[in-house]
């Protein structure tokens, strides 16, 4: 008998030993097209908050973590249905997203107004939507700049023009060539494209065009770890891997890690292939 309980209490010694060594396997999604921030490039996952999220599941104690990319769309039905666990980097909107909690802030994103001297030597452009009225702003296809009532009466009275344009890009070069007046997105997506443009010798104000420069900010947003509240019980460690990576997380953003680490990836541009 006493044979018996002594195996019965080392069996159980070592499953329990086992458990507290065990790592749990988490999938976390993120948007498969947003660049400079979280973006799939042959087959590798790149950007910003790829960076700081790799380097803070890397220090997480319990969990081995792989990132996936997905469209964004698809990966926030994930979360909407119970069936992923985590998504980055979404804004914070309760409202429109009841099914979704969140980490602290990661980073913060600036939409910003970027312009020429051409167009700054005319005017002070310091005040949103006040000093842009009479300009021609470029955005990218299907982008919303602002939801200020201003802004939106002046664009129905024609008193601000508005352009679409597919991406980065061809608005930079419209900016670039006179085509419109001021180009409005996310300030790094803004400076990640340019210096890729000026690198692979697409843009080059020696070359006549117009040097582009940095305006006022319009708005600012965070990007977040969003978690999944509609797992019913799957994702059980949650609340453990949440409180892990917020903690971390802060320490980052206090010793300044995050900052080098943006840096570093936005001086990392290549030309394609």
């Amino acid at each position: 008998m006493k044979h018996f309980r002594y195996w019965i209490l080392t069996l159980t010694l070592i499953l329990f030993t086992g458990q507290l060594h065990a790592r749990v396997n988490v999938t976390v999604y993120c948007d498969e097209s947003y660049p400079p921030y979280s973006y799939q490039e042959k087959n590798r996952i790149k950007g910003i908050y790829t960076r700081i999220l790799t380097r803070a599941f890397d220090r997480m104690t319990g969990y081995t973590v792989t990132i996936k990319a997905v469209p964004w769309k698809r990966g926030l039905n994930m979360l909407e249905t119970g069936k992923g666990f985590a998504i980055y980097p979404p804004y914070f909107h309760p409202g429109k997203r009841p099914y979704m909690d969140y980490s602290v802030p990661i980073l913060e994103e600036r939409l910003t107004a970027f312009t020429t001297p051409r167009v700054t030597g005319q005017r002070g452009l310091s005040q949103w939507p006040r000093d842009f009225l009479g300009l021609r702003i470029g955005k990218n296809r299907g982008f919303v700049i602002s939801k200020d009532p201003a802004y939106v009466l002046a664009v129905k009275a024609g008193t601000i023009q508005v352009e679409e344009a597919k991406g980065n890009r061809q608005n930079l070069l419209k900016l670039a060539t006179g085509r419109i007046d001021v180009y409005v997105n996310d300030n790094h997506s803004i400076l990640w494209e340019l210096a890729k443009l000026r690198k692979c010798g697409i843009y080059d104000p020696a070359k006549g065009h117009l040097p582009i420069i940095k305006g006022p900010t319009i708005s600012i947003q965070h990007g977040f770890l969003g978690f999944t509240n509609r797992n019913g019980g799957r994702f059980f460690y949650k609340k453990d891997f949440k409180q892990q990576l917020n903690t971390i997380i802060k320490s980052m953003q206090e010793s300044g890690e995050i900052h080098r680490l943006v840096r570093e990836t936005l001086a990392a541009i290549s030309c394609p292939d």
